[in-house]
């Protein structure tokens, strides 16, 4: 996973540098949304990455920290930059939504082998983790 991660930022940071090279218009706006949604499909789509929700979830967190790095040598005038905001807005919620899945499983799980987890152990598992990957982040 961790070759995935260094190629898949290698390559968003490649486009944003083209990006920035560029004047602000609707032609490079449109060109960087469209190199964004091939590497997104290409490394989302890799077989460990599609195979295990946590590398699939990575691809997507770096994918959006990128494009948010990207906006404002983007224009608004530029529907695919629109449409790919919208696109990752949705993704973003529906993490939300897995985030969610996942505490209630690990929960399940602890129950089940007797450990009980209160609402606040699972809210530090989930921050624990969040933590590792905001330091990730930094790196990037």
């Amino acid at each position: 996973m961790e070759r995935l991660v260094v190629a898949l930022r290698a390559r968003l940071w490649q486009l944003q540098a083209e990006l920035r090279e560029q004047e602000v218009s609707e032609s490079s706006s449109r060109a960087y949304c469209r190199g964004f949604c091939q590497t997104l499909l290409q490394y989302a789509g890799n077989r460990g990455a599609s195979e295990h929700i946590l590398p699939f979830l990575e691809v997507y967190r770096i994918s959006i920290q990128s494009f948010a790095n990207a906006r404002p040598y983007l224009t608004t005038e530029c529907e695919d930059v629109l449409l790919v905001l919208g696109r990752l807005v949705l993704f973003a919620k529906e993490c939300l939504h897995i985030a969610v899945a996942a505490a209630t499983n690990l929960q399940l799980l602890k129950i089940e082998k007797g450990e009980c987890l209160s609402v606040s152990d699972v809210a530090t598992e989930l921050t624990r983790d969040s933590y590792k990957h905001t330091r990730d982040r930094k790196a990037f």
